[in-house]
């Protein structure tokens, strides 16, 4: 992560990896609350999480479609394979919060 940079990381039980941008609007030149998308990448065992991807670049289409989260829009940096290894697991999480 950059530093100056504060991110939320939330990692729910499907291997999903949230990251929301912390920067404090008011320090960013012309930035709105709905410029700023909530980037959201995963991180898990393709063999066993097979469709995953598709699924949530399904799912975050049609919610950006109806507008986001109050103008914000979710970025997809898409799922990355760890084939259940716990080094390429964390090896992923830092790859994902560096997007």
């Amino acid at each position: 992560m950059k530093l100056g940079k504060l991110a939320a990381v939330v990692v729910a039980t499907s291997g999903v990896i949230a990251l929301v941008d912390g920067t404090a609007f008011s320090t960013m030149a012309g930035a709105t609350t709905s410029s700023i998308p909530i980037v959201v990448g995963g991180d898990g065992d393709l063999a066993t999480s097979a469709g995953v991807a598709g699924g949530f670049t399904a799912g975050i289409y049609r919610f950006n479609k109806t507008g986001g989260l109050d103008g914000r829009k979710i970025k997809f940096t898409g799922f990355l394979d760890d084939g259940f290894s716990p080094a390429t697991n964390l090896s992923n999480a830092q790859q994902l919060g560096d997007c």
